[in-house]
């Protein structure tokens, strides 16, 4: 079903936590029990997460499938892609040649699943997820985990501008209404998070940047402004109001572009993706013109100061991913190459330079089969790709592609 952020916006949620591990040493023994893997005791012991959200992120793992839902490349050699299994279980591997060779890491059983990732270097790494935080300090071969302070809570984004300070932003779950945005943060490099609070009214959080320690933004249902690390937080309006805003990206310390897809996308072919910039680090913001045809965009890169590429789903069934491209820090957009061409569905989309960019998702394989968890690399910029199969997904049985 759809549950609303908040004020015009909407993400898939497959459930509302009903079938998820509830918090407590009592949960974790009777997982023991019955043959499920224990929660680590960090998340056994942690605020009751049985209510959080699940996201089905396009590309990414959903139930009874798994798959990658984010992926970062800290230099040209070391990469990270994170996710889950299909029982929605967290999974995360590594490369340290560019993305030509993955191996699985080594993570904590029972932890639920991961949404979104960054690295401060190449070494020090942190992905967030449903009710879950996670660190690793080599470059993601192995992870430690951590409980969200704030129960009933799912991240999808996170920022670190430096190895010990991150801040993570997403959804809490509202019995009486759209979701509401969560914010928490860490000066410890992840050992230990605090809950940060928001505005009230604050809709969902779907992304943020944090191009400086100090500076940081989250986009979703609301935009929110941080001018002190993450610690305290106020609103900013755009002119006309917003729509979906599913990723943000910034060229500098000051210049930011934000994006999310266009439900008219839907039935209506030559619909343009919503887009918004900004030109003082988050305090004012106005529209983006992007190119017609682009209504699935929802993932924007922006690698150097004047280079930005931003990439989706494909539009119509059977394409391919498209890609758009930014020559002037994102002010202004022009039709790219396409995306990997093994993929139709994108779930995340970085690139560490102008030319060095991964991509996660999947594709439809005929009408019953559909191949995961491949990451796509990039030398040429998004010119031409690698696809890296991995095995440790199973395809999605085709009963569950027929009915969906």
């Amino acid at each position: 079903m759809l549950l609303l952020l908040g004020s015009g916006i909407a993400l898939a949620v497959v459930g509302n936590g009903s079938s998820g591990a509830s918090a407590g040493n009592s949960a974790s023994q009777a997982n023991a029990s019955s043959g499920v893997p224990s929660l680590p005791s960090a998340l056994a012991n942690g605020p009751d997460q049985s209510a959080a959200p699940f996201f089905s992120i396009s590309g990414g793992a959903e139930e009874g499938f798994g798959g990658f839902n984010g992926a970062v490349c800290s230099t040209s050699m070391s990469c990270v892609a994170v996710g889950a299994d299909d029982h929605r279980n967290s999974v995360a591997s590594w490369s340290s040649d560019g993305g030509a060779h993955w191996t699985p890491a080594s993570f904590p059983r029972g932890a639920s699943e991961l949404n979104g990732i960054d690295c401060a270097d190449s070494r020090h790494c942190i992905a967030v997820g449903r009710g879950v935080a996670a660190r690793s300090g080599d470059g993601g071969a192995t992870w430690q985990v951590s409980a969200v302070p704030i129960s009933e809570t799912t991240l999808l984004g996170v920022s670190c501008p430096t190895v010990s300070d991150c801040v993570a932003g997403g959804v809490t779950a509202n019995a009486t209404g759209p979701l509401r945005g969560a914010i928490t943060r860490t000066s410890d490099g992840g050992v230990s998070w605090s809950e940060v609070q928001l505005p009230q009214g604050s809709g969902g959080l779907g992304a943020i940047a944090c191009p400086t320690p100090k500076s940081c933004i989250s986009v979703g249902a609301s935009i929110l402004k941080s001018s002190d690390g993450g610690m305290s937080w106020r609103k900013v309006g755009v002119p006309g109001g917003i729509q979906q805003l599913f990723s943000i990206a910034c060229s500098s310390a000051t210049t930011c572009v934000a994006l999310g897809p266009n439900p008219a996308g839907s039935f209506q072919s030559d619909a343009s993706a919503q887009g918004i910039i900004t030109s003082d680090a988050g305090e004012s913001w106005s529209a983006l013109s992007l190119p017609s045809g682009t209504a699935s965009l929802s993932r924007v890169t922006c690698p150097t100061p004047v280079a930005c590429k931003a990439s989706g789903s494909a539009v119509q069934s059977g394409g391919t991913s498209i890609l758009i491209e930014s020559s002037d820090g994102g002010r202004t957009w022009s039709s790219g190459p396409s995306g990997p061409d093994a993929f139709d569905m994108v779930a995340d989309f970085q690139c560490e330079g102008p030319s060095r960019c991964i991509a996660v998702g999947r594709s439809a394989v005929g009408m019953s089969a559909v191949v995961g968890g491949m990451p796509a690399t990039s030398s040429s910029g998004g010119t031409s790709w690698t696809t890296t199969e991995l095995s440790e997904f199973r395809p999605m049985p085709a009963s569950k592609m027929e009915a969906s």
